[in-house]
């Protein structure tokens, strides 16, 4: 994502499809903003999408695999709430290479099942701020996977920098 100025105006992109009120698709993508009084936080949306047909899915919509039990073939069948992409970015807290701490969420679903989806957040811990009883240690990434309201995943990466091996981390 980009920075975000505080001259700039939101702009968000409407899309609905309908061809009649037993199937209509609304989706929106909003450019980088800030909220008012939040000026260290950027949020961005791509592709959210509220599902409430049976013949259509939201652009760039994968269903998950454990969803094929309930759908089959018939994915279109699938209705909820979809949300490609959304970020959360946050200044002040920069690693030695400028990345800010990043909180997202990809391929979210919402539905009758529950909550689906993987969420993450990058750039942590910078190697020179942690430590693992005096030796560095990074965060840089941290991700959850939910499936159905339940956890189903997850990873953690970073470095540890063993003084005995080198200063190469």
């Amino acid at each position: 994502t980009e920075a975000v100025s505080n001259e700039a105006q939101v702009k968000a992109g409407f899309e609905i499809n309908t061809g009649d009120l037993h199937n209509i698709l609304l989706n929106v993508n909003i450019t980088p903003f800030q909220i008012k009084g939040l000026k260290d936080i950027s949020f961005e949306v791509r592709n959210a999408t509220a599902d409430f047909s049976d013949i259509a899915n939201p652009p760039g919509f994968i269903l998950p695999q454990d969803y094929q039990q309930s759908y089959g073939a018939s994915s279109s069948l699938w209705r909820g709430f979809y949300l490609g992409d959304v970020s959360v970015r946050i200044k002040g807290f920069a690693d030695e290479k400028g990345k800010d701490p990043t909180i997202s969420a990809r391929n979210l679903l919402i539905d009758d099942l529950g909550v689906s989806g993987v969420f993450s957040a990058s750039n942590l811990l910078a190697l020179q701020n942690g430590s693992a009883n005096g030796w560095p240690l990074s965060v840089d990434r941290l991700s959850v996977k939910l499936l159905f309201n339940k956890l189903a995943g997850g990873s953690l990466a970073g470095m540890l920098s063993v003084p005995f091996l080198g200063n190469e981390p």
